[in-house]
């Protein structure tokens, strides 16, 4: 198994090199008009500037019903699945999914209600296409041969025929991002949306995935077999600490949606025998990044959602309380405010005021999506090709925060006063009263030498030494000397008030 994960990476590293022989293509798309205007520079309310997004998303990067990264916009034209970056599929439904509850939950529309259903079958399909239950794929395509996009991801992928399908291709190898969204779009609407055959269905489809997972010593395996790259959760293997925390989160989403007991007793025997509860603590030091990449933050976010969703357990909700309070003040002390963690945060904790004005400011000027002129180097047989032309991503962050916003109540359906303010630039951002982290507290150890364990006591806590640490924050939960261990001593927290 780690032959094959160290192989594959091999593989990208060669493969992403130019052939020496190749002879660079260049396809110039020619932009079709309003880029410029893209994503909707002059001051709009923040509904009628979701609802825009949204309808981009629908005419220019839904394919089949899943969602494309980023699109190349005519001449060629949406309707050719070659234009499309599509390696990202899965990641990108559960938050799409999102969009679509949280605003029919808001407003009662017919459209969000069909959308969200439409989804939902699609991610139905991304596991009946691979032939393997409980298998997921990144995407797929309808396509009676391979198209040409498909090895426009940054490593090879795997594209397979569906032995379910007839002309359809799919790709493989579904990472630790690929279930957690999976798993949050079909929570999301299996709690919001689904009538009673609905979650007869979602229920089976969360069953046969995260049953395949548990079966296979929590690994996601793709339909070979084989661990996937990004798949190690398992309790006998080195994992990241973040994967510890998604691990539960997955166990405690086919909890509640299966009500198979065998799921809570497999995330207690990894709360029991592995710490995994622990690990959660410090899984926003995963990447040793301060602050850690975007993509883990985000896992860590959804991943605590729903574990406070669905756990009631005081004990272990004070390890998920420390893990969200770490990831929150992270998210804090970034330069850019992004409003979703916010309203995660207060999601988690029962917090149903209105958004803080930094939040506000945040969502104004959130990089919504973009549509612009641009080139990008692809991978062709013959060597690398040249694209230029108008990209279009899938900007679903901002109408996804908007409407989670309105249907918890931390924006109203008129902007306040302040929203104009903000975009129009009479307050800024440094006007704003900073968002401040609040219990469980963060407490500042100052720099100097410690003595850690023990000569007399548990056989973990042997032997006695002493080390020099620098400065560094601790919040108030238990760590034991092993799981201190697993703290990256050049990990460098946020400061807060002492």
């Amino acid at each position: 198994m780690r032959k094959r994960i160290l192989l594959s990476l091999t593989l990208a590293v060669v493969a992403l090199a130019p052939p020496a022989i190749a002879q660079e293509k260049t396809l110039v798309r020619k932009p079709t008009g309003g880029a410029d205007d893209y994503p909707y520079h002059e001051v709009l309310p923040l509904e009628k500037r979701a609802r825009l997004i949204e309808e981009g998303i629908e005419t220019g990067n839904i394919s089949h019903g899943i969602p494309m990264p980023r699109v190349l916009l005519p001449p060629e034209g949406n309707a050719d699945n070659s234009t499309a970056h599509q390696e990202d599929g899965t990641n990108r439904i559960g938050p799409l999914m999102a969009l679509y509850c949280y605003r029919y939950k808001a407003t009662g529309d017919p459209v969000a209600l069909e959308r969200a259903i439409r989804t939902a079958h699609t991610m139905e399909k991304l596991e009946r296409v691979t032939g393997v239950d409980g298998c997921i794929a990144r995407s797929f395509n309808l396509t009676d041969k391979p198209q040409r996009h498909e090895q426009w991801f940054f490593f090879p992928a795997e594209w397979r025929w569906s032995p379910r399908f007839e002309n359809t291709r799919w790709v493989g190898d579904p990472s630790s991002d690929s279930l957690t969204r999976f798993l949050y779009g079909n929570a999301l609407y299996y709690d919001l949306i689904a009538d009673a055959t609905e979650k007869v269905r979602v229920s089976a489809l969360v069953d046969r995935v995260v049953t395949r997972f548990v079966d296979h010593n929590f690994q996601i395996v793709d339909a070979d077999g084989k661990m996937t790259l990004w798949g190690n959760y398992c309790p006998d293997l080195p994992h990241q600490p973040l994967n510890s925390l998604l691990c539960l989160a997955a166990l405690k989403i086919a909890s509640h949606i299966t009500e198979d007991p065998k799921f809570e007793k497999a995330y207690w025997r990894l709360i029991r025998e592995h710490g995994y509860h622990e690990d959660s603590i410090i899984a926003d030091s995963t990447n040793n990044c301060d602050p850690p990449v975007p993509w883990d933050h985000d896992l860590g976010m959804l991943g605590l959602f729903h574990l406070f969703e669905y756990e009631t357990d005081p004990w272990l909700l004070g390890f998920y309380r420390a893990a969200l309070e770490r990831f929150h003040r992270t998210d804090l002390a970034r330069p850019t405010r992004f409003p979703y963690y916010d309203f995660i945060w207060k999601a988690c904790v029962k917090d149903r005021t209105p958004a803080e004005p930094a939040t506000l400011h945040g969502l104004v000027n959130m990089r919504r999506a973009w549509k612009e002129f641009r080139e990008e180097e692809l991978r062709e047989e013959g060597g690398p090709v040249v694209v230029k032309g108008v990209w279009q991503e899938c900007g679903e962050n901002f109408p996804k925060t908007y409407w989670m916003g309105r249907y918890y109540g931390y924006l109203p359906a008129e902007d306040p006063p302040l929203v104009k303010a903000i975009a129009d630039g009479t307050v800024r951002d440094d006007e704003l009263a900073p968002i401040k982290p609040t219990q469980p507290e963060m407490v500042l150890v100052p720099a100097g030498e410690f003595i850690m364990g023990s000569a007399t006591g548990e056989d973990d806590e042997r032997p006695e030494r002493r080390i020099q640490l620098p400065a560094f924050y601790i919040d108030r939960c238990e760590v034991t000397n092993a799981q201190f261990k697993k703290f990256k001593p050049s990990h460098s927290y946020p400061e807060g008030e002492d």
